[in-house]
């Protein structure tokens, strides 16, 4: 491509003010064009100047998507818009890609003989190009997309046209970049009212209170890693609060909004079927079945439901495929730790599965304890797991330490300590899942 100077010096008087006047519409232009901020808007003005610049017949925008390494296509003057949507060009790959990768001009009288044209696009919309021009969109040195003008009326682009385009996609380029930014400004702080939607609902998913027992002391909490967290537990009280105390806690996969509207799922599936069934294998059993139809492909629930008899101690539960909760158990001043048994597949998995549940006893002074994997998988500093064995010490310090005359009930002291502990282990602003915890007491026996 020549320089501004050395064409200037080529032209005649009327190539001059033809000049003259594309510069004058591209000044016009930067002024109007810079304070639109709507993508769409700013690409559709863009190619329709364009066309008035240079007298072309079509003309076209691809945008480099750099984490995919590719042009997407994002604008185009062509009748057959809808079919060039899904168009995408590798770098280096096409008239457009090469622009795109090496930041050179072409300008081809016709595009016959040229390995790099792509006829995709012809075949596509049923045209045929033969002139073509191709000019690199940057901004601050970086380019960030081509811009195409196809078939010039009257012959071939002329390097008055070149260097129009070059200035022209200088500005398009910026304009682009402003609306690109504009939208993504848009995006985050509708993605953050959404966060923010998605976090009030889930906190009224949750308890706000635990009930005060005589017989058994019940505690929970959820310390998301992100705004919204993908974590959920709750607690049913039978009717006159005596027969029997029932918590579930869960595990959906992914974090965020996606998994705070999985949780909204469970929750309504768990409080409908709970209702309508006795048996908790039989409400399990129904609930995968609604979360295997309700929910994305490849996104599971993990679930853990138990449901204490308060007079005998009796726990019958049915674990989906969650991490298994510690029954703990003092005896001769030792501390035994039973892991509860799996029941079956995580929720969603498979349809129509039975699952089978298991019996326990709790005895005066024991604690079951249920907790989600980011408990046990927190990491810190040396990327050292907490584990299952520091989550039992945790237990056993929570425990020793504990007073009855304390102002908390003993699940709540226990459930907390061990939430310090862990936060202090994987330094709280390190932490990369969710930690859920649900503790369940029994009182000793009364003198």
């Amino acid at each position: 491509m020549k320089s501004d100077s050395r064409i200037f010096q080529d032209m005649d008087k009327n190539q001059l003010v033809e000049m003259l006047q594309k510069y004058q519409i591209l000044l016009e232009f930067n002024e109007i064009i810079l304070q639109d901020l709507d993508l769409e808007t700013v690409l559709q003005n863009v190619l329709r100047e364009t066309l008035k610049l240079t007298r072309a017949e079509k003309a076209s925008i691809f945008l480099i998507n750099r984490e995919k390494n590719i042009l997407e296509f994002a604008a185009t003057t062509d009748k057959n818009a809808d079919d060039l949507k899904s168009l995408t060009v590798p770098m280096g790959k096409g008239i457009a890609g090469y622009v795109a990768e090496t930041g050179k001009v072409v300008n081809l009288a016709t595009v016959k003989g040229d390995e790099r044209f792509y006829a995709g696009i012809d075949q596509a919309t049923g045209s045929q190009t033969q002139s073509y021009l191709c000019v690199p969109m940057r901004v601050r040195g970086n380019i960030i997309g081509t811009s195409q003008l196809m078939n010039k009326k009257g012959g071939q682009f002329d390097p008055t046209d070149e260097t129009t385009m070059v200035e022209f996609s200088r500005i398009a380029a910026i304009a682009i970049e402003n609306a690109l930014l504009h939208k993504a400004s848009l995006e985050k702080q509708k993605f953050e009212r959404d966060l923010i939607v998605a976090k009030e609902i889930q906190e009224k998913l949750l308890p706000r209170s635990f009930p005060r027992l005589e017989d058994y002391s019940l505690y929970g909490f959820t310390q998301p890693a992100q705004k919204v967290g993908g974590d959920y537990y709750q607690y049913f009280l039978s009717k006159g609060n005596e027969e029997y105390i029932d918590f579930v806690i869960c595990d959906v996969s992914g974090k965020g909004v996606s998994a705070s509207l999985i949780v909204e799922n469970f929750d309504a599936a768990l409080k409908l079927y709970k209702t309508m069934f006795e048996d908790i294998e039989l409400m399990m059993f129904y609930v995968n079945n609604f979360i295997c139809e309700n929910i994305i492909l490849g996104k599971f629930i993990t679930a853990f439901f138990a449901r204490v008899h308060r007079k005998t101690g009796i726990i019958h539960y049915v674990n989906a495929g969650h991490n298994p909760p510690y029954l703990f158990k003092k005896k001769n001043g030792k501390i035994k730790t039973t892991e509860l048994k799996n029941c079956g597949p995580i929720l969603g998995l498979t349809m129509n599965f039975a699952y089978s549940s298991h019996f326990l006893k709790m005895d005066p002074d024991d604690a079951l304890v249920a907790f989600s994997d980011g408990i046990v998988e927190a990491i810190d500093k040396r990327k050292m797991l907490f584990g299952e064995k520091k989550l039992i010490k945790s237990y056993e310090k929570a425990l020793a330490l504990f007073s009855e005359n304390a102002d908390t009930t003993k699940a709540e002291f226990i459930a907390e300590f061990i939430r310090e502990e862990i936060n202090i282990f994987q330094d709280r602003d390190n932490q990369h899942d969710d930690l859920t915890m649900v503790v369940l007491t029994r009182s000793g026996e009364k003198m």
